[in-house]
């Protein structure tokens, strides 16, 4: 109804304003050697064979737009790609350099012809493809975007994740009925399904208003994190799956899985989901199980608006 409606739209507010967390931030930063050796133990060795000789000045270029310096690691790729005969694997370090420095065209023109290659990875294929759609949506090219992962999905014609991405586009651009039938191709490839998979859709069927559907392939998202143990949740299943149990009235479910987010959910917004498993409880008549979750709450962030509504929220329990 029109009041659950309004209370999920408001959640949905405030959990926009609240930035997503850092998660275990490095006690401090990787020497110039250590990132080195990072960058040089990804390689192939395909890859090694082209890239070594480049010795020092590729890996300074590649250095500097990890750093942020964009300019000078796009000039430093350029010239030696103009000092190479047969450019190859550079391309794809090329293509972000020259993104990075809005050289859009530049950028595509580098993939496409790093895509040409034949010793490539499935990996650096789906990653290259991505990006050109990516490309494309930025320039709010929708259709080359869906033409740059139905190339991916061609390319990559017995791998599910190309049409997981797609299906995400569609869903995304508002297009669920088009993602759910990209979406069903990927689970016929897959000899167990894929949570990512079934909670797109999930998503798609709930945008679409068939929530009978969508509940069930939500539960089997959650069902998947419960039969291996693990306490979190995605919040992408949790919150449409307790906001469609909280219009159907079935406020104790809506209540067990806010309750799991407030413990189990990313830190930074345990607060707000507290804020919400106290407002179910405190329907269901809870009121003990309400204050302890709002005293939670309170405690588990500096944000005085938040704060308020603990106050506030406690001051109306304890004068019921």
């Amino acid at each position: 109804d029109e009041a659950v409606r309004a209370r999920a739209e408001r959640l949905l507010e405030t959990l926009s304003r609240v930035p997503r967390p850092v998660e275990h931030a490095p006690a401090k930063e990787p020497s110039r050697a250590d990132r080195i050796a990072m960058l040089i133990g990804r390689w192939t060795k395909d890859e090694d064979a082209e890239l070594d000789p480049l010795g020092e000045p590729y890996l300074d270029a590649l250095l500097a737009l990890d750093e942020g310096r964009a300019e000078e690691g796009a000039k430093a790729l350029e010239l030696i790609v103009k000092g190479m005969e047969a450019p190859r694997h550079v391309m794809r370090p090329l293509a972000r350099a020259r993104r990075a420095v809005g050289d859009m065209d530049g950028a595509v023109s580098a993939i496409e012809a790093y895509l040409t290659l034949d010793a490539i990875t499935s990996e650096d294929i789906l990653a290259s493809y991505a990006e050109l759609a990516s490309i494309a949506a930025e320039r709010r090219d929708v259709e080359g975007a869906i033409a740059a992962y139905e190339r991916c999905i061609e390319a990559l014609d017995d791998d599910p994740r190309p049409c997981l991405l797609l299906g995400q586009y569609l869903r995304l651009e508002g297009r669920p009925a088009e993602a759910v039938e990209v979406l069903e191709i990927a689970t016929s490839m897959m000899t167990e399904r894929d949570f990512q998979v079934v909670l797109e859709l999930a998503l798609c069927r709930h945008a679409l208003g068939e929530d009978d559907h969508a509940v069930a392939l939500f539960e089997e998202v959650l069902a998947h994190f419960r039969t291996r143990g693990r306490l979190e949740i995605p919040e992408d299943a949790a919150i449409p799956l307790a906001m469609i149990y909280e219009k159907r009235e079935r406020i104790d479910r809506a209540a067990d899985l806010m309750r799991v987010l407030a413990e189990h959910g990313p830190h930074i917004r345990r607060a707000i989901y507290g804020l919400e498993a106290a407002r179910l409880v405190t329907a269901l008549g809870l009121s003990d199980e309400a204050r302890r979750l709002l005293r939670r709450a309170r405690a588990a962030t500096e944000d005085e608006a938040l704060r308020t509504r603990a106050d506030e929220a406690l001051r109306a329990l304890e004068s019921t």
